[in-house]
């Protein structure tokens, strides 16, 4: 049996990661994720390796210069969706991901309704653009969804009419405050469909992170401090690289590949506290 002092230490360590590194998901409709981080991004677009540098002369630094520069890149490339250009690009981070739907699993007795108003999103905390579908109809686009659905949760006004006898909503939402960017998206199966249903973009499924889905192995031990851990998991990836950030000045936020190793540590962490519970 484990402690109730345990569980309160793990709970503190916990706490200040889940409160900056979180991410953003599907509250209303809710989603059905197999695990401990709902907010994980399910892959990466490598801006850089795929496209080459940015072009600062032309479209400068910061938040407007990255958003502008997607933007062209979009349109240049002839893209008709979002959720196009994420299936097309995206690099899936873990075995558990899918190009469909992330993290997010189909669960027949966890069905959610439609919402009567907005639709609730955690928290767009990065800019970037997003898009939602239900079914195969596109119900919106924004360019760049943190400014124009602010708040935790967001709320998002949709045209409920394009979503009449849904069988689910997919969201897709490409956060763009670092390079590689990160994939978030999320199914929510409604009630009154059945079965799993065809995805909004049929395309193949994308590749996988080499080493995705591998477990690390930490020495971590409830008396540890975060930053430790932190800095432990910091220097588990074999000496990688750090995020490139080409596209704005340097920040106080974190890089995507400081938020996957903050991620692997909490998985491991909670992975570790239910081995014990058992």
């Amino acid at each position: 049996m484990v402690s109730i002092k345990l569980f309160a230490t793990v709970a503190a360590m916990l706490a200040p990661v889940l409160s900056v590194r979180g991410h953003g998901y599907l509250t209303n409709p809710n989603v059905t994720i197999d695990g401990f981080m709902k907010s994980g991004y399910s892959a990466t677009i490598d801006r850089g390796t795929r496209w080459g540098p940015f072009d600062h002369p032309k479209y400068g630094y910061g938040s407007n210069a990255t958003l502008s520069y997607f933007a062209d890149l979009f349109a240049s490339k002839g893209y008709n969706s979002l959720g196009e250009f994420i299936v097309e690009n995206q690099k899936l981070e873990t075995a558990a991901s899918n190009t469909e739907c992330g993290l997010t699993l189909l669960k027949e007795s966890e069905r959610s309704k439609l919402p009567t108003s907005d639709l609730e999103f955690s928290e767009f905390n990065h800019i970037g653009p997003c898009e939602v579908w239900c079914d195969k109809t596109k119900v919106l686009f924004a360019n760049n969804c943190q400014n124009k659905y602010p708040g935790a949760p967001a709320k998002v006004p949709f045209d409920h009419a394009k979503c009449a006898n849904a069988n689910r909503m997919t969201i897709y939402w490409l956060a763009m405050h670092g390079d590689p960017w990160q994939v978030y998206v999320n199914c929510a199966w409604l009630q009154g469909g059945k079965g799993r249903g065809l995805p909004p973009v049929v395309k193949g499924q994308g590749p996988v992170k080499k080493g995705a889905g591998s477990k690390s192995v930490l020495a971590i031990t409830p008396s540890n401090e975060m930053e430790k851990v932190a800095q432990e998991a910091d220097g588990m990836n074999g000496g990688e690289n750090e995020t490139r950030e080409e596209t704005e000045p340097p920040s106080i936020e974190a890089s995507p590949a400081k938020c996957s190793r903050r991620q692997m540590v909490v998985s491991y962490i909670q992975q570790r506290f239910v081995t014990r519970v058992n």
